[in-house]
C-alpha cells in the first residue's frame, strides 16, 4: 500500500499540467473571440456588399484599386474566419496537430496583417483609415505572436494536453 501512495503524487503532478487551463486558457479565449470578431467586422462593413456599392466600385469612374482592396478584405476575412473555426475545433478536441496548426495560423495572420497594410498603403491613402488604436494593435501584434509561438513550443501543458490523434 505504501507503493501506491508514493506513486500517486507523480501521477497527480502530471495531471496538473494537462488540460485547457493556465496560460492556455488565455489563448483559448483568443481562439473563441477571433471568429466572433471576424463575423462582427464583416457585419460592420455589410454596406460594402450592397449592389449599389459594387456598381459604384466597378464603374468606369471608380479607381480599380479600391474594388481590389474591397475584394481582398472580404476574401481574406472569410478565409481567416474558416481557418479560425478549424483552429477552435482542433483546440477543443485537443488534437495533436493543434500546436503546429496554431503556430502556422499565427504566422499566417501576421503575413495577412502586414501584407494587407502594405498592399492597402500602395493603393489608397492608409493614413485616412488607420487611427492610433489600429497602429498600436498592429505594433503589438508581432509581440503577441512571438509569445504565443514560444508558449506552444516550450510549454509542458501544451505537450500534455494536445494528445488526441
Amino acid at each position: 500500500m505504501d507503493n501506491l501512495n508514493e506513486t500517486a503524487p507523480l501521477k497527480e503532478e502530471k495531471n496538473d499540467v494537462q488540460g485547457l487551463e493556465g496560460w492556455l486558457m488565455i489563448i483559448g479565449i483568443g481562439i473563441v473571440m477571433t471568429p466572433i470578431k471576424l463575423v462582427s467586422m464583416l457585419i460592420e462593413f455589410r454596406d460594402m456588399y450592397s449592389v449599389e456599392t459594387w456598381s459604384a466600385l466597378l464603374s468606369e469612374d471608380s479607381d480599380p484599386a479600391i474594388s481590389q482592396v474591397a475584394i481582398l478584405f472580404t476574401s481574406t476575412n472569410l478565409l481567416l474566419l474558416a481557418v479560425s473555426l478549424v483552429v477552435a475545433w482542433l483546440f477543443f478536441k485537443k488534437r495533436t496537430i493543434f500546436p503546429k496548426f496554431f503556430i502556422g495560423w499565427v504566422i499566417f495572420n501576421q503575413l495577412i496583417l502586414f501584407g494587407g497594410i502594405y498592399y492597402t498603403s500602395q493603393t489608397v491613402d492608409i493614413g485616412e483609415t488607420l487611427g492610433i488604436k489600429d497602429l498600436v494593435k498592429t505594433l503589438l501584434s508581432p509581440i503577441f505572436a512571438v509569445l504565443c509561438i514560444s508558449y506552444m513550443l516550450v510549454s509542458k501543458r501544451v505537450k500534455a494536453t494536445f494528445i488526441n490523434g
